[in-house]
């Protein structure tokens, strides 16, 4: 069934961001569905790449565009700055006119519902026969999900409702900048199955003209609160705080929406603290909770502020406030409040006033959110204890990749008093040498490694944890992309010595020269469903096989009986499966 809705972008300069939404939107082409593009006088290829995509382009130039007198600006800068902070507009200034844009880019689609995203989201869900439906049914205006930013593992940091999907009929845009859906129409908000759009910012993209369009907007239009609340926050940000402040205190003052009035204050408080005031800062938190005491962002500033004074009593007492509160629907809210910060701070906390039980359930807890983190991983030594491991290393010369090696064993997020590293230098084929090495082993962990990886400091922790949780003796890291047969499935790895003693007390079978042994091996260990991989323990392998290193004189020593090595490995791998 063909879309019954159409999508709809302005655009100017986006050709870096472009791509990714046009690439979400394939089916709904491919279903016949419109997507109109107005840009707004690019110099870069955004409109090549549109019709490349098979969008229909209108080209407008600076239609939207509008210029700031110089009684305009002295009057904005007159109103809104304390004195000795830098003007926000200049006489010239060009400003773009959102709402005006948007509303024309509306009028140009063949259908009366429109789908508005901006060019750096793009769909993580658009259910079309949902959509379809719905609308038949007579809704005008969908809520859905809207992740604005994701954290550093992917995990939505900020996520609210949003809404600019829309029956132009019936809805409008107003506002410069900031703009807001003006108008009554029929909502329904729609699981993110059905709807699910994502944001990832393009930081190259010229802001400037934002917070212009704020002050102009809040001179010309005095009792938009929203507004107000942005210019505020921006004007902090962009180093006009005593400006910003008093700018967020008016908007405090005209008792619109208690939420964003309480985050006004929250930006308040963040404000006072940043020019060192912080009893101001501190009632400011205050100020916000009791405004709007169902968000938790207060009480985790207040515990944060605490936190770094270095006293747990009062982080506890403000942490453990904020879970008692559940996630609602505010737009800024940030989800890691709401996951693991709570929990972060409170471990910390009953640890230093000596409750370790509650500190330890508290670890757990966010823990449970964050696995990689690397804090977390840290701060496992003070909960468990925490294996004798054995790094094993064969030198075979190359000494700058030996010493990378080595220096990556040094950057470990694991116990230094936990880690023996082993070298076995001089003549020898690497299972002989991985023998030796192992008749010397103290630790219950054994890790394989050559002077041709790196391993990142998470990968450790999270292949013994992976161990821990699979209970699997073979856990190999992720050196990279798993061949078909996987080949190169088990190339370094940690192996418990349980497991060795089980499979005939070799790591490596030394009657191969090099080439094998590490699939002899896991293929021994998946026999006794004890083999086992962690995608998230990486470690860098530096192999001539997928580019990353030249065939050197090592390498040829080592693959100088691969015939004869495969000819065994074979054999053996037939007996095995017998």
């Amino acid at each position: 069934m063909k879309p019954n809705f159409s999508v709809v972008l302005i655009a100017r300069n986006e050709a870096k961001t472009l791509p990714r939404l046009l690439e979400s939107l394939k089916d709904f082409q491919a279903r016949g569905g419109e997507v109109i593009l107005v840009d707004t006088g690019s110099t870069d290829a955004t409109v090549a790449v549109a019709r490349s995509f098979g969008v229909q382009v209108t080209e407008v130039g600076d239609r939207f565009r509008r210029v700031i007198t110089g009684i305009e600006a002295d009057a904005i800068n007159a109103k809104f700055l304390i004195k000795g902070e830098e003007p926000v507009v200049l006489k010239s200034d060009s400003l773009f006119d959102y709402s005006s844009s948007r509303n024309y880019a509306a009028s140009l689609a063949s259908n009366d519902v429109i789908a508005m995203p901006d060019c750096d989201e793009a769909y993580i869900a658009l259910d079309i026969n949902a959509i379809n439906a719905l609308i038949a049914d007579g809704v005008q205006q969908f809520e859905y999900e809207f992740v604005f930013s994701f954290d550093e593992y992917g995990n939505p940091a900020i996520a609210f409702r949003h809404c600019k999907f829309y029956d132009r009929r019936v809805l409008s845009w107003a506002g410069i900048v900031h703009e807001i859906l003006q108008g009554a129409a029929k909502r329904l908000y729609v699981d993110e199955h059905t709807i699910k759009l994502g944001h990832w910012q393009n930081h190259e993209t010229d802001r400037s003209g934002y917070l212009k369009g704020l002050a102009l907007d809040c001179f010309e239009n005095p009792e938009n609160d929203r507004n107000s609340h942005y210019f505020g926050r921006e004007m902090i940000w962009a180093g006009r705080v005593r400006s910003g402040l008093l700018e967020l205190e008016h908007h405090m003052l005209m008792l619109k929406w208690p939420a964003e009035r309480a985050q006004s204050s929250i930006f308040r408080g963040d404000a006072f603290l940043t020019i060192g005031e912080d009893s101001h800062g501190l009632t400011a938190y205050h100020t916000a909770i009791n405004i709007d005491g169902d968000r938790r962002t207060a009480w985790i500033r207040l515990a944060e502020y605490y936190f770094r004074k270095n006293e747990p009593k009062r982080v506890i007492t403000y942490a453990s406030a904020a879970l008692t509160i559940t996630q609602g629907g505010f737009y800024a809210e940030d989800s890691a409040h709401y996951r693991h910060t709570p929990h972060e701070l409170l471990y910390w906390a009953f640890w230093y006033v000596g409750d370790k039980e509650e500190s330890a359930r508290h670890f757990a807890l966010a823990q449970s959110f964050m696995p990689n983190h690397p804090k977390y991983l840290h701060d496992q030594r003070f909960y468990e204890v925490l294996p004798m491991v054995s790094i094993m290393l064969p030198q075979l010369g190359r000494p700058e990749g030996f010493k990378r090696a080595c220096e990556s064993v040094k950057k470990l997020i694991y116990p230094e008093e936990s880690i023996e590293l082993l070298v076995e230098e001089g003549e020898g084929t690497v299972p002989n040498k991985v023998a030796k090495m192992y008749k010397a082993a103290k630790g219950d962990w054994i890790v394989f490694a050559s002077n041709d990886i790196e391993f990142t400091p998470e990968s450790l922790m999270l292949a013994l944890n992976h161990a821990k949780e699979t209970g699997q003796k073979l856990v190999a890291f992720n050196t990279g992309v798993v061949s078909a047969d996987e080949g190169n499935i088990c190339e370094h790895f940690i192996i418990h010595r349980e497991l060795i003693e089980k499979i005939g007390g070799e790591i490596f079978d030394t009657r191969y020269w090099h080439v094998g042994v590490d699939n002899l091996l896991w293929a021994r260990a998946k026999k006794l469903d004890q083999a086992t991989r962690s995608d998230d323990a990486i470690v860098h392998h530096y192999h001539f096989s997928t580019g990353k290193a030249t065939y050197d004189k090592v390498y040829q020593m080592g693959w100088s009986k691969a015939d004869e090595d495969r000819a065994r490995l074979k054999e053996d791998l037939a007996l095995l499966s017998a």
